[in-house]
């Protein structure tokens, strides 16, 4: 049986084969460029041991929602070197926008709101 990382990894990956419309509501067809990045991602939110869901948004953007956390959690491919992440607790709301990513460390605001929701 495959492992959650392998299955969301192969998810990730199956985004390459969508086309245009395909949520039948006209949403765009996820870029290469915006999977690439957001592999990338994947394999570094894995290492924060947190548990992760993949998905496409309306607008062709991967999108990561983190599970089993103490907070509303997402993070979105923005470009191709460029992240966003919303972490709503019931306490606060802790967000990025457009920050600056360049495939080989998660960016710190987000390595920070991780630790934060993690305890």
């Amino acid at each position: 049986m495959d492992s959650e990382i392998d299955v969301s990894l192969a998810r990730l990956r199956s985004f390459r084969t969508w086309k245009d419309n395909w949520d039948g509501d006209g949403a765009p067809a996820p870029s290469s460029e915006l999977i690439d990045t957001a592999i990338e991602l994947f394999a570094l939110l894995v290492n924060t041991r947190v548990k992760i869901r993949v998905h496409v948004g309306g607008d062709g953007r991967p999108v990561f929602f983190l599970r089993d956390v103490p907070a509303n959690a997402e993070v979105a491919v923005e470009a191709a070197d460029e992240i966003s992440f919303s972490f709503d607790t019931k306490d606060k709301v802790i967000e990025e926008f457009c920050i600056p990513f360049n495939g080989k460390h998660l960016p710190e605001p987000l390595r920070k709101a991780i630790a934060i929701i993690q305890g």
